[in-house]
C-alpha cells in the first residue's frame, strides 16, 4: 500500500479497519497529520482520504515559520465502521462517526474523563463497548 497523500510506501500502520461488507479498508497514513485513507479493497484504488483530526487553533510564534519543526503528535487510537458504514475514530478521548462520503462529522461522543483504547463493536455493529478510565459503556453507534 502506498499512501496518496505522500506517494509513500507503507511500512506501519498503527490503526486500520475494514467496513461489514469487506469493501474498503481504512487507515490511518503514517507521517500524515490526522489523515485517514479510505481504499477499495477489490479495485486497490483509493476511495478518499480526508482529516480525522483538526490541530487545534494556538498563536503563531517564529518556531511555526521553521520547515524543521515537526507537527505535534496527536494520534488516533482507534478506528472502525458502524453498520451504516459511517467512519468512527477515537481521537482526544472523544470518538466521532464520519460520512465518509461527504467527509461530514455525524456525531461526537464524549465522556467525562474520556475514552480509551480497547474499544470494541457488536457483531452487527451497532454497539460501541468504550472504555473509560474505571467502567465500560455502550453506545448506540449513531446516537451515543
Amino acid at each position: 500500500i502506498y499512501t496518496y497523500s505522500s506517494g509513500e510506501s507503507v511500512k506501519q500502520l498503527s490503526t486500520l479497519c475494514i467496513d461489514p461488507a469487506g469493501e474498503k479498508l481504512a487507515f490511518v497514513a503514517p507521517k500524515l497529520f490526522g489523515m485517514v485513507e479510505v481504499w477499495s479493497i477489490e479495485s486497490r484504488r483509493r476511495h478518499n482520504a480526508f482529516l480525522i483530526k483538526r490541530p487545534r487553533p494556538t498563536p503563531l510564534t517564529m518556531a511555526d515559520f521553521s520547515h524543521s519543526r515537526p507537527k505535534p503528535q496527536l494520534p488516533i487510537e482507534w478506528l472502525a465502521f458502524d453498520h451504516n458504514g459511517n467512519l468512527l475514530a477515537l481521537e482526544n478521548g472523544a470518538i466521532s462517526s464520519w460520512d465518509i462520503g461527504s467527509e461530514i462529522v455525524k456525531g461526537r461522543f464524549s465522556a467525562l474523563g474520556g475514552y480509551r483504547s480497547p474499544i470494541e463493536m457488536s457483531p452487527d455493529r451497532r454497539l460501541i463497548f468504550a472504555s473509560r478510565e474505571s467502567s465500560l459503556e455502550v453506545l448506540d453507534s449513531e446516537t451515543g
